[in-house]
């Protein structure tokens, strides 16, 4: 996963703090460091020194260190930003050697550090915890890879110096370890899913203990995947465990299997098939625990619960999905079986179609999809030509931070032909061309992102979306469309929700450009190429609903969806005993002001 599932936080920061930020960027170089303290002293030795003599003596990260523990990391960024700018090549230079690229790659890492700390308005972090954090160049490489700006700065370095004064020299081994958990469990963790009933699980254990218990794990044979095998970004998908120890020492004492066999675990859990029909979708039994779960079954949250819960008790990254199908919602479970192989398809029923299963990631909170293990799991982010496309691109947004568009773009373009797959460099160059206002070459940039990206639907139609928001811009509607139409065409067959999407997105640009018409004609069109998705197109007869309304077409809508709901309700709904369609086909009704057909509906609905 490396720091690809991240999406490359430090160059957005780098981008969004010279853009968004372009007075404080600029006063910040002129800003004298304080007078007094370790970081004045070794500001001035800074000035007099050479880049690459500072970076291999180590004065960047002892200096980056001693303005965090003064709480000077604005008047840090101005002197790292100087060095900097003094070490890269005059301009219309773009040459840069292998030793200084590696100097000025360490020096970022210091700078990025201090940006991240200055836009959080960082107070004083102790002084032992700096020193440790950045002692060395790989701690503070793997640091500003991980720590994104969702983080809590502040409450990450807390709980760092917490588990390193308990355990200072398990923090060292498993550093890994201790950054997810920090990253983690910096804000208050939300329950894995929201069908626990009212007596949850019981209070989750503290960041330290959660250390003390993934330490003994992965020291001990236990543990499924080995912790050397193990990058940050998995280890957040372990560590993100919201329940006492007790349940993670019942299950460590009462499951067993190997990673590779983990999804069974969901179907070892008996359905509940009576909870279902009862439309029972909460836990009803009392505290809802492991051992509990496998004593009296569960409907598919439960299931899926169980198996992420015990996977993460024996250290398998593991996360839970949900999505939406031809029946409705439905959650499932997704593991790492070997070392950066996925599995996210245990419990996901085949039949009702689940094009995309999204879960929470733990760092940000932020909704992601499995389609986004795919990239973040490509062959190809996994090599040292990775890692280089992850230097280039993040000095590139220096470069770019410091009004070097052209070294900048030279930079960004190596990336991305060092690691194609790898999105950073690409978004630096697309910031270039809109610094320098060239909207054709950044039309034909998209272009060519789209084709590398073409295996990978979810980022080729969002490349495509922002190609037609761009030909809108410029006034070229017709083009946006058919940028769109062709998309939409190119995943449909293996992402039916994508193609959905690409649809709607022309069909709110008709409308919006007053062809309510020619929009209403294609939604419906697409309703019905849609009749075998069942309830994945409630969304769509919701907007047609809004713009028929909008539109003032209600009487059309309501006729249209007569038919087109009764014929879904029967056969899809009916069985499971919820009338969605039909309540659907109420507001079709409404809409119209027909309350005579819509309360005949309702009792129906009520009778059946």
């Amino acid at each position: 996963m490396k720091r690809q599932l991240q999406l490359t936080w430090r160059v957005t920061a780098l981008v969004t703090c010279s853009i968004l930020f372009p007075t404080a960027a600029r006063c910040a170089s002129t800003v004298e460091v304080a007078s007094r303290g370790r970081a004045a002293a070794l500001a001035a030795q800074i000035r007099k020194t050479k880049l690459d003599s500072a970076v291999r003596k180590g004065s960047l990260r002892h200096y980056a260190a001693a303005c965090l523990s003064e709480g000077v990391a604005a008047q840090g960024v101005g002197c790292l930003r100087d060095a900097v700018r003094q070490a890269l090549p005059s301009k219309g230079r773009t040459a840069l050697s292998e030793r200084r690229l590696r100097s000025l790659g360490k020096a970022s890492d210091a700078l990025v550090l201090l940006l991240l700390a200055r836009e959080k308005r960082l107070g004083p972090v102790p002084a032992p915890i700096a020193d440790w954090l950045l002692g060395a160049d790989d701690r503070l490489r793997l640091l500003v890879d991980t720590v994104s700006p969702d983080d809590n700065l502040g409450e990450v370095f807390r709980i760092l110096g917490a588990i390193r004064l308990r355990d200072k020299d398990g923090a060292d081994r498993f550093f890994r370890l201790a950054l997810a958990i920090a990253v983690v469990w910096d804000q208050p963790r939300p329950p894995l899913h929201d069908q626990m009933g009212p007596v949850g699980p019981g209070k989750p254990a503290s960041p330290v203990a959660l250390f003390g218990y993934f330490r003994d794990l992965y020291s001990s044979n236990d543990a499924r995947l080995a912790y050397a095998r193990l990058s940050t970004p998995a280890l957040v998908f372990v560590v993100d465990t919201p329940v006492p120890l007790s349940e993670l020492k019942w299950a460590r004492e009462n499951v067993r299997g190997s990673a590779s066999t983990w999804g069974r675990k969901f179907s070892e859990i008996r359905y509940d098939s009576r909870r279902l029909d009862a439309g029972q979708f909460s836990w009803p039994y009392g505290p809802y625990t492991l051992a509990a779960i496998r004593r009296r079954g569960g409907i598919c949250a439960d299931q899926a619960y169980y198996a992420v819960l015990t996977a993460r008790a024996f250290g398998i990254p593991a996360m839970l999905f949900t999505g939406q199908g031809r029946r409705g919602g439905h959650g499932w479970l997704g593991f790492m079986k070997d070392a950066g192989k996925w599995e996210v398809d245990a419990g996901r029923y085949a039949v009702d179609k689940y094009a995309t299963g999204y879960t929470v990631a733990p760092q940000t909170n932020l909704r992601m999809s499995d389609h986004d293990l795919a990239l973040a799991y490509d062959r190809s982010l996994q090599t040292s030509r990775f890692d280089r496309a992850a230097l280039l691109a993040r000095l590139a947004a220096v470069c770019l931070d410091l009004e070097r568009s052209d070294l900048a773009l030279a930079l960004a373009e190596q990336a991305s032909e060092s690691a194609p797959l790898y999105r950073a460099g690409w978004r630096v160059r697309e910031q270039v061309l809109v610094h320098r206002d060239r909207p054709e070459e950044l039309l034909e940039l998209l272009d060519t992102e789209a084709r590398v990206f073409r295996r990978f639907p979810d980022y080729m139609a969002g490349i495509r979306a922002a190609q037609a928001k761009l030909l809108r811009r410029l006034g070229r509607t017709d083009d946006a469309a058919r940028v769109l139409r062709l998309a939409a065409s190119r995943v449909k067959r293996k992402r039916d929700d994508l193609g959905r999407s690409l649809n709607v997105a022309q069909i709110q640009q008709a409308f919006e450009n007053g062809d309510h018409a020619g929009a209403l004609r294609k939604l419906e069109r697409v309703l019905r190429d849609n009749r075998g998705e069942g309830e994945k197109v409630i969304p769509l007869v919701k907007l047609y609903l809004e713009l028929t309304r909008t539109a003032d077409r209600t009487h059309e809508a309501a006729r249209f969806l007569k038919g087109y709901l009764t014929r879904m309700q029967n056969r899809y709904a009916k069985g499971w005993g919820q009338p969605v369609f039909l309540e659907l086909l109420v507001r079709a009704y409404e809409n119209d002001g027909d309350q005579r057909k819509a309360a005949r509906l309702r009792k129906r609905i009520a009778r059946d």
